[in-house]
């Protein structure tokens, strides 16, 4: 079913069909009253032009109505020189090589070639001389032309349309992409949520059971770790908050193991410095515990952002700048040579679509794009009630 734009344009097409046959129409009842044309010629005339207002539907019919009319004018009055009837056979066939397949277009060519050349013959038969060869080869080349023109404009329209269309495909596949990296940065999260939650609640297990000795040997000494494990329970259940919007079943058992923090930083750094890639770690402000979720989804940002240096700018240089301040954290990993032409312009490449998702879980935004020559990627993570 056409779309609200499509029917606006058919209905602006037919509009403009039905003002050319109105036109022409016109055009060809002053051609009557000029040549005090007969009432049997002034019959058939509309035979010829007013079939125009159908010309994009069925383009050969037109054809074939407009040839049969001015034949038909031409029969009855064969001095008369009909200048509108043969614009609209002219029409006819432009609109036969615009709006049908090669075939038809063909065929439509060829009747009006056909047609032009035995009224040629007709007119030189009854009164020879009448029609001279000139005259045949100057019909043939105006046709021509018309035929012609209307080939490269539906050849101008397919490859428009085709190009809409890849475009409408790209477009497609991009958002497909994009939401497949998401996805996959949402099981990802859960995987690793899953393993700061765990972490915290063995912990909460160990001071648990230190409290518990405690209170038989060392009553006066349980109450450190029991306050430990109230700090551990509300931040695994503020991770826990988090996590439940992405948990999916049947995640395989995560491990124990405590998930990279901010701290890493340096040793990251230097393992890219390793592979090829000059990178320069400057911390600002006053580093501190953070959240466990926040450290890891800022730690893979950064490495996100360095990964891609590698990929796509080459052995170039690169800064990364982590800047604590009271209420928010900064990255900024900046590639200070070369552009990540594998990148888009807009932030939008599958890593950095899953950071995006990633740091919106704490709030969180990132931006990535072309930044004096080179490629920037920047987050800001709000702090409030994040802190371990």
């Amino acid at each position: 079913m056409p779309g609200p734009r499509n029917l606006r344009d058919m209905r602006r097409s037919l509009w403009l069909d039905v003002g050319v046959a109105a036109a022409l129409l016109a055009g060809t009842a002053l051609e009557l009253l000029a040549n005090d044309g007969s009432l049997a010629v002034a019959t058939v005339a509309p035979l010829a032009v007013l079939p125009l207002a159908w010309r994009r539907r069925v383009p050969l019919a037109v054809l074939l109505l407009s040839i049969a009319g001015v034949t038909a004018m031409a029969m009855i009055d064969p001095d008369a020189e009909w200048v509108s009837p043969f614009a609209a056979v002219l029409m006819a066939l432009y609109s036969v090589a615009a709006y049908t397949e090669r075939r038809k277009a063909i065929t439509g060519l060829a009747l009006v070639l056909l047609f032009f050349a035995g009224g040629t013959v007709v007119d030189n038969v009854e009164d020879p001389g009448s029609r001279p060869v000139g005259d045949l080869l100057y019909m043939s080349v105006l046709n021509g032309s018309a035929w012609a023109i209307g080939r490269v404009v539906r050849r101008w329209r397919e490859q428009a349309l085709a190009l809409q269309q890849r475009t409408a495909e790209l477009e497609q596949e991009r958002a497909w992409r994009e939401q497949m990296a998401v996805a996959e940065e949402r099981n990802r999260i859960a995987r690793e949520l899953h393993d700061v939650i765990a972490h915290s609640v063995s912990l909460m297990v160990v001071q648990a059971a230190a409290a518990e000795q405690m209170l038989t040997n060392q009553p006066e000494r349980a109450r450190e770790p029991i306050i430990r494990v109230q700090e551990s329970g509300r931040q695994a259940v503020l991770e826990l908050r988090r996590l439940l919007g992405i948990l999916r079943p049947g995640e395989e058992e995560a491990s124990l193991a405590p998930q990279p923090t901010l701290g890493g930083l340096p040793a990251m750094v230097d393992r890219a410095r390793d592979a090829g890639l000059a990178t320069e770690l400057e911390i600002e402000g006053t580093a501190r515990d953070l959240a466990p979720g926040v450290e890891l989804a800022a730690y893979r940002l950064v490495q996100e952002a360095l990964t891609n240096a590698l990929k796509h700018a080459g052995p170039t240089q690169a800064r990364v700048v982590v800047q604590y301040s009271e209420d928010r954290l900064d990255i900024e990993v900046t590639n200070k040579q070369g552009v990540a032409n594998g990148i888009p312009s807009n932030g939008a490449g599958r890593g950095l679509a899953g950071m995006r998702e990633r740091l919106a879980l704490y709030g969180g935004t990132l931006t990535a794009g072309p930044h004096e020559g080179g490629y920037v990627v920047r987050a800001h993570i709000p702090l409030t009630g994040t802190r371990s």
